[in-house]
């Protein structure tokens, strides 16, 4: 089964394909613009590559049925051509990160965390708000390398780098750097707004 839902493929018609000639599109800058997005998708998502040739083909697809409305006195093949593919990489990494949550939901326990009653009764933030977090955290943090998604975890336990540190057997300097990647991490992604 294919990896891009129906939803991210446009469905072609015999007719439309019969048609169009191929697309002048689709020369080495094309294909060297298509290699680097397949090879960021791999890396975000973990694909393999059945996968990565699925989505290969997906955006040559939608490059050649794009190649219709190209119009030089408008903007350069170049231009276009990165449109085009950039437009279909954010529909197949939006379809992707959709999939990923889907097969890792939230359990009940994880949502309410270890609280009694709903701390927004008494001014703090409610659990939704908490589990709200705690989702966003996690996609933040993902992309991160292993060992600063491990300090992450262990900040989360132990709530001071000192303790980590020490836990860790490594000295405090060394985990300031990883709360340094860490907090831009968090930054980038717009979590601290």
């Amino acid at each position: 089964m294919s990896i891009l839902a129906p939803s991210v493929v446009r469905p072609v018609s015999t007719s439309t394909i019969a048609t169009t000639s191929p697309s002048p599109l689709t020369d080495q800058y094309a294909m060297d613009r298509i290699e680097f997005r397949v090879g960021s998708l791999r890396k975000a998502f973990g694909l393999g590559e059945h996968d990565a040739e699925d989505i290969r083909q997906e955006m040559l697809l939608q490059l050649w049925l794009a190649s219709t409305r190209f119009d030089a006195a408008k903007a350069s093949r170049r231009t276009f051509t990165c449109g085009v593919l950039d437009r279909c990489y954010m529909a197949i990494a939006r379809k992707l990160k959709q999939r990923r949550a889907a097969a890792a939901p939230l359990s009940f326990e994880d949502a309410l965390g270890d609280g009694r009653r709903d701390p927004a009764a008494t001014g703090g933030s409610s659990f939704a708000d908490q589990a709200d977090l705690r989702m966003d955290m996690d996609e933040a943090l993902r992309p991160l390398p292993r060992r600063e998604r491990l300090v992450a975890e262990d900040l989360k336990q132990f709530g001071k780098v000192a303790d980590v540190a020490r836990s860790r057997g490594v000295n405090r300097t060394s985990m300031y750097r990883s709360v340094a990647v860490i907090r831009e991490r968090i930054l980038e992604s717009g979590i601290d707004e």
